[in-house]
């Protein structure tokens, strides 16, 4: 009796390990099913990484740039009142570009180099402008009109890439407000892709991307579908 107990054990023991068991030709299968649908997805993942990435670096400059400019009104009065004109605490060789930062940004932000743009992001017009560039590997430009009084600030979420809407962002201070830019936009979203000025976030490679910052903001600070992702920005910039 107990010989034939212990047979049967013996075969439940050995069934039960054969129903757990896997081939060599099963784990491979799996494993090929495995990288087909990694392969399919990571690109999305990738993407949809990179641009929470943009829309928290475009956040981030956005409150720096604020930040630095409350506390530049403090020691200089509402920016509505700046000018950058015959200013004695500047050289009289600076641009007025570089009159304005020297005035009324460079004491509030935070800096490793100002030098000329790299050529990647210059374009063929790009009003000799020096960069600022900043230690988390991002950089800016400002460009001063009228003495101080239209102020327009590119931000580049990466100093390698090139001016495109995943990397280019525009401000702008007009009236003593500093915002994203929306200059002549006519208040809608649809006004954000289209512009007569060339103004438009879209893809149609005659645009600037000037509003691409403005429509992220617009969405709720998120990059929607309709987004003209890696959309690449015209030579001429404003």
């Amino acid at each position: 009796m107990n010989t034939e107990i212990e047979k049967f054990s013996n075969k439940r023991v050995e069934t039960q390990h054969k129903s757990f068991a896997f081939t060599l030709a099963e784990v491979l299968i799996t494993l090929a099913i495995i990288g087909v649908v990694a392969a399919m997805t990571m690109p999305t993942l990738i993407e949809n990484y990179q641009k929470q990435a943009l829309v928290t670096r475009t956040r981030w400059f956005y409150s720096l740039m604020s930040q630095a400019l409350q506390r530049a009104e403090i020691d200089n009065g509402s920016m509505i009142y700046w000018s950058c004109l015959d200013d004695p605490t500047v050289k009289d060789t600076d641009d007025e570009s570089m009159r304005f930062f020297n005035r009324y940004l460079k004491n509030y932000i935070k800096y490793t180099d100002i030098k000329p743009c790299p050529a990647t992001i210059s374009g063929t017009d790009y009003y000799k402008n020096f960069c600022i560039y900043l230690a988390n590997g991002s950089l800016f430009w400002v460009r001063s009109m009228s003495g101080g009084k239209a102020v327009d600030i590119g931000f580049f979420a990466n100093n390698k890439k090139m001016s495109t809407s995943d990397n280019y962002m525009l401000f702008m201070i007009r009236n003593g407000k500093f915002t994203t830019y929306s200059e002549k936009w006519d208040g809608t979203r649809e006004g954000l892709f289209n512009s007569s000025k060339g103004y438009g976030c879209n893809d149609d490679g005659n645009s600037i991307l000037a509003y691409c910052s403005k429509l992220i903001e617009y969405d709720g600070w998120k990059i929607s579908k309709d987004y003209p992702w890696k959309a690449k920005a015209k030579g001429s910039f404003l």
